[in-house]
């Protein structure tokens, strides 16, 4: 797997290499030891406290649990900080006189932009920071993926599990774009896959490797983005880099995927096409509201600042959509994320290059009601909390995560309130790419960031020295991909998150979460 950047735009990742498409996969893990410029692996930072077409070659599972994480040095000594799963403060039993707090058999966390590796290093990798932890490389970069809603079930926690994925690439041609319609199955526990003195019951399910078939549709231009629509599972919109926004129904892949048999209808070609835009983006989220009349509402916005409302509406044909011709305007750049009130049909976040967050109500106009700046520099993502409702998390190119109580906005003069953040989570040393609420624990949040970590918080967590060397809410510090773009929790399985990367898609679940 081969990537070079043709573009300097902080959202963009694109591949160098070129293949051809061939028939029907069914692939299963492969061994590490052929891919050895892979690494992955996680800092447990401490356990949670409470208070179409077919193609295969483009894929391949990798078992991250071989010999592929030994430390290639001389003398054999692992990267600085031990294990690369470890608990903060943990005993150890080696001796270490060398930590820089002086105390003899404590760790610390490791911080590869503080301490980068020495040539020949490789992470010692230990399995028991995670439950599960499956990697998928991709023959094209993906900026953007989305978990389908299945049919199997919600709050699934029995192992092996399965899921069902949409992604799109970003080809080094236009006409070599797909958008892919995956799925996963025997995705079993990973945790003590490398412990020799693991008993019998936790090696039960160890053996058996991961299974993935998938379907494919050409897609026009890189896709820059990809969303699912949470009421209709199949229902997706993609972000083009061509600046166009497109609507498909992909749920003959997922029949096909699922051995459904009966009429194909033709998932090729989007079911509604919108050339509006002035110019591309990747700001894109469908209301998760399910009133009638509510359910199939889109929002896009562009690098040009300007947001456009997609209203569902019938049609001879079935289901379609209607987009209003003027724009909503409050930003003064280019719009970077939206994101719907989970719980009021009519009011949705926005934010942008101009370092604001704005709140807007549908009903009061085409400018936000109010807003708030939230960092001086891009504010680049941003996440409504589906079960606390006021609580709205951002992401910065500044690096910083915070948090906003939405209850305290109170209009000014000129529409932007002077609003503190509620949190203000500093560990991340480059720009924050993503951010996500889990979807059912109202205090845990998960962020990507340039800087090639993805971390995992919990605000629940009482912050009793604020200068704390690793911040007492930081629960996990995920690694091993590089250039991050996306993260998602999986919406019906409990603790699973997947993340895209330029080096391929990561499938886990933390051991401490």
């Amino acid at each position: 797997f081969e990537v070079s950047s043709s573009r300097s735009d902080k959202h963009h990742t694109d591949s160098g290499k070129n293949k051809q498409p061939t028939s029907f996969g069914r692939i299963t893990s492969t061994n590490m030891a052929d891919h050895p410029s892979s690494s992955s692996g996680g800092i447990r930072v401490k356990k949670r406290r409470k208070d179409a077409m077919t193609d295969y070659e483009d894929f391949e599972f990798e078992d991250p649990f071989e010999d592929a994480y030994e430390v290639d040095m001389e003398d054999e000594e692992p990267a600085y900080g031990g294990d690369e799963g470890m608990e903060v403060g943990a005993d150890d039993d080696g001796d270490d006189d060398d930590d820089d707090e002086g105390a003899e058999g404590m760790t610390r966390a490791w911080r590869p932009d503080l301490e980068p590796l020495e040539p020949g290093q490789k992470l010692d990798y230990d399995s028991s920071a995670y439950d599960m932890l499956h990697m998928l490389q991709v023959d094209w970069p993906c900026l953007s993926f989305d978990f389908l809603i299945d049919q199997l079930g919600v709050q699934r926690t029995k192992f092996p599990h399965a899921c069902e994925l949409v992604l799109g690439t970003q080809a080094q041609k236009a006409d070599q774009n797909k958008l892919m319609v995956l799925k996963a199955t025997e995705l079993h526990r990973t945790k003590n896959d490398d412990n020799d003195d693991a008993s019998d019951d936790e090696l039960d399910d160890l053996d058996d490797d991961p299974v993935l078939v998938f379907q494919f549709v050409p897609h026009p231009g890189g896709v820059n983005r990809v969303r699912a629509m949470p009421q209709a599972a199949g229902i997706v919109s993609s972000w083009a880099d061509t600046s166009d926004v497109h609507i498909w129904d992909l749920r003959p892949l997922i029949e096909s995927l699922n051995g459904k048999v009966g009429h194909r209808k033709d998932a090729s070609k989007p079911v509604h096409t919108f050339t509006g835009h002035p110019s591309e983006g990747f700001a894109m989220d469908w209301s998760p509201v399910s009133n009638p009349g509510t359910a199939g509402r889109l929002l896009t916005g562009d690098c040009d600042r300007f947001i456009y409302s997609w209203i569902p509406v019938a049609s001879a044909g079935g289901a379609g959509w209607e987009v209003d011709k003027i724009p909503l305007q409050g930003h003064t750049d280019s719009v970077e994320d939206i994101q719907w009130s989970p719980t009021r049909p009519d009011r949705f976040a926005s934010c942008s290059v101009d370092g604001t967050v704005q709140l807007w109500d549908l009903r009061a106009g085409k400018a936000p009601a109010v807003g708030f700046r939230a960092d001086e520099l891009d504010v680049n993502v941003i996440s409504w909390n589906p079960t606390a409702a006021h609580m709205l998390a951002s992401g910065s190119d500044s690096g910083r995560i915070r948090v906003w109580d939405l209850r305290k906005v109170e209009k000014g003069p000129n529409k932007l309130c002077d609003l503190q953040p509620w949190a203000d989570l500093g560990w991340h040393r480059k720009p924050i790419t993503s951010i996500e609420w889990h979807p059912t624990e109202d205090s845990i949040l998960a962020a990507a960031s340039a800087d090639n970590t993805l971390t995992v918080w919990d605000l629940s967590v009482k912050v009793e020295n604020p200068d704390a060397p690793v911040p007492e809410q930081l629960m996990f510090d995920h690694r091993g991909q590089e250039d991050i773009k996306e993260l998602h929790w999986h919406p019906q399985i409990p603790g699973v998150i997947g993340s895209t990367a330029g080096d391929g898609l990561h499938l886990f679940k933390t051991a401490n979460i």
